[in-house]
């Protein structure tokens, strides 16, 4: 495909680069997240576990990870929670939790693509022991939660809500035969959401480049082989294209099959020809993505 001009708006220029390599039409299927890692929920207030008259409430901190990429398939992996801690409880006290660590899946999105205000993920498996006045009980089940995202490009992150979730009663004498518990977290560190399209290009084996569906140039590559990126650069530079250093930043380390970057790419006025390179330890570029061709 050859373009003369540079299209007159952003999203065209997305069309471009998800049309080279590629002759099957595309969807959106995924988000790429950003800096994913490591990640800490601290509640906002207590969370309660209550049923009639009893209710525990409590301080909470959670530590775990999220994906760097969020595939919309029910049950895929976004994260795990891998800490648990509480303080400060009325009510009665958390003695222990099981299970650690914790699977949390993708169930749904809010919104209608690729305008994507929201996503709605399962905690699995889980397992809390409660102590109210000298009676243990064990509880168990999935914790719903609502990720709201605001903003259109990338949205952002920074809460959290568990929703109002039913526990079943796994073990315990004299206790409630199930629980609901609820919450709100912050989330930190606050997280960047790009919804991209996918295609495979097969003229580069090893990578799978990914594109955002909805405004501009932003770049996610998932490594399918172990790599190292040394440098993420523009390679003529003076094209009317700009190289966003934070994002750019984040490629340049080792990567595992299934980790991956999203180096943000904007088109000035006038931007001609040029392409995003991604160069390894030994100088050698491993991914070249055309910009305008």
């Amino acid at each position: 495909m050859k373009l003369t001009r540079l299209a007159a708006s952003i999203a065209a220029c997305v069309v471009a680069i998800l049309a080279i390599g590629a002759s099957t039409a595309v969807a959106v299927d995924a988000m790429g997240v950003h800096p994913g890692g490591a990640i800490r929920l601290t509640s906002l207030g207590r969370v309660t576990f209550r049923n009639g008259e009893v209710s525990v409430a409590c301080n909470v901190t959670l530590n775990g990870s999220l994906l760097e990429s969020i595939n919309f398939t029910r049950g895929e992996p976004v994260g795990r929670v891998s800490s648990f801690s509480s303080g400060s409880c009325s009510g009665g006290t958390v003695e222990r939790v099981l299970g650690l660590s914790w699977s949390v899946t993708y169930e749904a999105f809010l919104g209608t693509l690729p305008n994507v205000t929201g996503e709605l993920w399962s905690i699995q498996r889980f397992s809390i022991k409660l102590d109210v006045l000298g009676v243990r009980c064990l509880y168990e089940g999935t914790l719903g939660a609502l990720l709201p995202l605001t903003g259109s490009f990338p949205a952002t992150a920074g809460l959290l809500r568990t929703l109002s979730s039913m526990l079943s009663l796994v073990e315990g004498m004299l206790c409630p035969a199930s629980i609901t518990a609820s919450g709100s977290f912050t989330l930190s560190p606050e997280q960047q959401f790009i919804t991209f399209q996918q295609t495979p290009l097969s003229a580069n084996p090893g990578f799978v480049v990914k594109a955002d569906a909805q405004v501009s140039a932003t770049v996610v590559i998932t490594a399918t082989q172990a790599v190292t990126i040394r440098e993420t650069r523009l390679e003529r530079g003076t094209a009317g294209w700009s190289l966003d250093a934070m994002s750019a930043a984040a490629c340049n380390r080792s990567m595992m099959v299934g980790q991956g970057c999203g180096p943000i790419v904007r088109a000035e006025g006038g931007a001609r020809r040029d392409n995003l390179l991604f160069i390894n330890n030994a100088g050698a570029t491993v991914k070249t993505v055309p910009l305008l061709e």
